[in-house]
């Protein structure tokens, strides 16, 4: 039998490695005399920028405070016995003086009648001893020198008497006060802990009272605020928690200005005390509420003042500037924004010192006032690709960014 031939395939493999070999080729193929159609220049992008400015950036640290009242008082009365009279509960306002509790002082007053009756007494004693020693010493030369000496000794002793009997009755109405419990100051009745005809002891406490028309606030803070917080400054309050709802009722802020600066930090907490007192009346500044404070931190972008950019470094803030936040494109390692130099691209690695609201306070190498920075379309920029700057959200146009 014939044996097929294989030159047909092997002819067929040759023809197809000469062609692949041929497009392989430089100047092989169709051509222009350029290896093909030249690749079309991408456009510039078009992205948002805004200027980078110097200035003041004011930040604000929220810490949560609690509203005290000024005065407040556990009431207690200064004597045992029964309630006989109790004239306020929970929520009655009272007045300073007022009568409040009084129990049984029946003892008591029997005492000082007692006492009164017995220094009367003393009193007609008294008076008949010194009428007898005038009258021995007007017969002197009569009487017995003794008896006249004993005349003059028995007034004496009765005038002391005397001097005893009234200290007893002065001691029986103070104790008299102890029995009867009045308001020391104008106030609310926060709790009632005792009722009608129940024994109390003395220094039990019956009745608290707090002070609603004079209140303070007191905040604790980190100690980084220190450097940034100074006696007479002006923070904001605003309701926290389930009382922001009542903001609705009246304004949800307040203004408040810093009484106190406690020097040392608390061994518990290692935090820094502050004392406020409220400059605008709230209904929501109720004692023993939480109230968020508000603390102002102003810094100047190109200028480092002592005392107000502490803890943060000086030259650095010297050479910052604020920028959007939109402009700052966070990366794993880094943080960047994009300065629109010569109409491309050019990322530029910067250190945020603060933000606050839409803004941040930056700097970055060659970065200063009046640059332009990328607001939009940053994250997908290249270094060096073509931009076409739009408006962006500070109006900065096209031909403002090429200038």
């Amino acid at each position: 039998m014939p044996v097929p031939s294989s030159r047909p395939h092997a002819r067929a493999l040759l023809t197809a490695l000469a062609l692949v070999t041929a497009a392989a080729t430089p100047g092989c193929g169709p051509s222009d005399g350029e290896g093909g159609p030249p690749q079309a220049e991408q456009p510039p992008a078009p992205v948002e920028v805004a200027r980078a400015r110097a200035g003041e950036l004011v930040d604000e640290w929220v810490f949560v405070g609690e509203v005290r009242s000024l005065r407040s008082a556990a009431l207690a009365l200064g004597a045992g016995g029964e309630i006989m009279t109790l004239e306020v509960r929970e929520g009655d306002r009272v007045e300073a003086g007022q009568l409040l509790v009084e129990i049984d002082k029946r003892q008591a007053s029997a005492k000082l009648s007692a006492a009164v009756s017995t220094r009367r007494e003393s009193e007609r004693e008294l008076r008949q001893a010194r009428r007898e020693a005038e009258r021995a010493a007007a017969l002197g030369d009569v009487l017995p020198g003794e008896e006249i000496e004993r005349d003059a000794t028995r007034a004496d002793a009765l005038e002391a008497r005397k001097g005893r009997l009234s200290a007893e009755i002065r001691a029986a109405k103070a104790q008299l006060s102890d029995y009867l419990l009045t308001a020391p100051f104008a106030g609310v009745v926060a709790g009632r802990y005792a009722d009608l005809g129940q024994w109390v002891d003395p220094g039990e406490t019956v009745l608290e009272l707090v002070a609603t028309d004079e209140v303070e606030i007191l905040v604790e803070v980190r100690p980084e605020l220190a450097p940034h917080v100074r006696v007479g400054d002006e923070v904001k309050l605003r309701p926290a928690g389930g009382l922001a709802g009542l903001g609705r009722a009246q304004p949800a802020q307040a203004a408040a200005e810093v009484l106190g600066i406690v020097p040392s930090l608390d061994p518990r907490t290692r935090t820094l005390k502050i004392r406020l007192r409220p400059t605008q009346a709230r209904t929501w500044l109720l004692p023993g509420a939480p109230v968020e404070v508000g603390f102002p931190i102003r810094y100047r972008a190109g200028q480092a003042e002592a005392g107000q950019n502490q803890g943060v470094e000086g030259a650095a803030i010297a050479q910052a500037v604020i920028v959007p936040r939109d402009a700052l494109v966070l990366g794993a390692i880094d943080t960047r924004v994009i300065v629109v130099d010569e109409g491309a691209a050019k990322p530029v690695v910067v250190e945020v010192h603060a933000s606050a609201g839409d803004e941040a306070l930056v700097s970055g190498a060659g970065l200063s006032p009046g640059a332009v920075v990328v607001t939009r379309g940053n994250e997908r920029l290249r270094p060096g690709q073509p931009v076409r700057p739009i408006e962006g959200g500070d109006g900065t146009s096209e031909h403002e960014a090429a200038t």
